[in-house]
Parts: C-alpha cells; sequence; structure tokens
C-alpha cells in the first residue's frame, strides 16, 4: 500500500490475511495442504517437517504425548506450545491427532482386511472407542463409514 493510504483498505488487506492464513491452517488440520505450504519461513518449515517426522515415527506409540515431543524436539513444552500454534494454529496434541487421522484415514482405504480396531491400534490408540469418536469429530464420521463411502473410489 502506498502512502498516504486508506485505513479501510489497510485493515481490509491485514483482515484478509489474516483470514488466508486461518483457511490454510484449517486446510492442513484435514490433509488438503502440505507443510510446507504452510510454513511462511525456512526455520519454520525446518521445524514443522521435524515435528511431523517425529510424529510419523512414533505413530503406532500409544504412550507418545506432549512431554516425549517436547524432548524428542529439543524443546520445552512452552516452547513447543508457542512454535507449533503459530505455524499451523493448533496446539502440539492437536497436531499428533491430526496426523495420526491423516494415518489411520490411509490405512482405512489400503488395508480393507483390517478391522477398526487393528486400524486403531497401528496409529497409535489403544482404546478403539476414542479413536472412533476423534474420528468422527475431524471427518464427520465413523472410521467403518468412511470406509464405506470410499470403496471403489481409489483414494
Amino acid at each position: 500500500i502506498t502512502k498516504p493510504f486508506n485505513t479501510k483498505i489497510l485493515v481490509t488487506r491485514c483482515h484478509n490475511l489474516i483470514n488466508g492464513r486461518q483457511q490454510l491452517q484449517k486446510s492442513y488440520c484435514t490433509g488438503e495442504v502440505q507443510s510446507h505450504q504452510l510454513a511462511t519461513n525456512p526455520y519454520d518449515q525446518q521445524l514443522l517437517e521435524k515435528a511431523v517426522e517425529i510424529i510419523e515415527h512414533n505413530i503406532t506409540n500409544p504412550d507418545f504425548d506432549i512431554n516425549v515431543f517436547a524432548r524428542e524436539m529439543c524443546m520445552g513444552r512452552t516452547k513447543l506450545f508457542t512454535k507449533i500454534r503459530g505455524i499451523t494454529g493448533q496446539t502440539p496434541n492437536n497436531l499428533i491427532t491430526s496426523i495420526k487421522m491423516k494415518y489411520a484415514r490411509k490405512l482405512l482405504i489400503e488395508s480393507r482386511e483390517a478391522n477398526i480396531e487393528e486400524v486403531a491400534m497401528n496409529a497409535g490408540y489403544s482404546d478403539c472407542n476414542y479413536f472412533i469418536r476423534q474420528f468422527k469429530k475431524i471427518y464427520g464420521q465413523t472410521p467403518w463409514q468412511y470406509r464405506k463411502s470410499h470403496i471403489g473410489m481409489g483414494i
């Protein structure tokens, strides 16, 4: 914006930037956007890639929690929370959950012979009912409904 500028234009542009960022963060949660599209600078991109790598490495571990995550990221819990929240708009726990759910969604389609309990265990959930509730909260349908609706679609 060139000077002198209209304050309405400035406020509108700021509003559009914030809304765009929030939409990008929501798209990341559902798997529509990759990490390199979300991070705005190389440091954030590297940090997010490392975080995703650590989560994916521990994806089958039901004991993987925020304390283990912070330790493997070589950060304190507060710093980890601030950085992850700033980049993704999610808490570290929500990031862990969303990555586990993306993996579970992939397993539901690719491993059709596996039952829902096996998918839950492979995604790092020891409680199948909790897994089903979390899956439904994110994708709007149970894992069984999701699998049934995507059979034959090749997704």
